[in-house]
């Protein structure tokens, strides 16, 4: 028979998984570039990492991309690319 709460179940395991991602990525460029990046302004989708942040900061992010990808997968964060 149907359970409904099973079904619902499925939806806060994606939650869940999306929080911490963002936390993984907000301590990952916080020790690697030494800035604190708000979840807000942190998209995760489809193993792409969007990173919205003033250039500077953009930037310093971009030189140092493949230390955080590589340290995100430590971590079991999948990442592609950062955009």
């Amino acid at each position: 028979m149907f359970n409904i709460g099973q079904y619902f179940e499925k939806f806060a395991k994606i939650g869940l998984k999306n929080e911490f991602t963002k936390n993984s990525v907000v301590e990952v460029v916080q020790r690697i570039i030494g800035v604190k990046l708000p979840f807000s302004s942190i998209e995760y989708k489809n193993n792409s990492l969007t990173i919205k942040a003033h250039p500077a900061v953009k930037n310093t992010v971009m030189m140092k991309k493949n230390q955080i990808i590589e340290a995100l997968k430590e971590l079991g964060v999948k990442v592609s690319e950062i955009k």
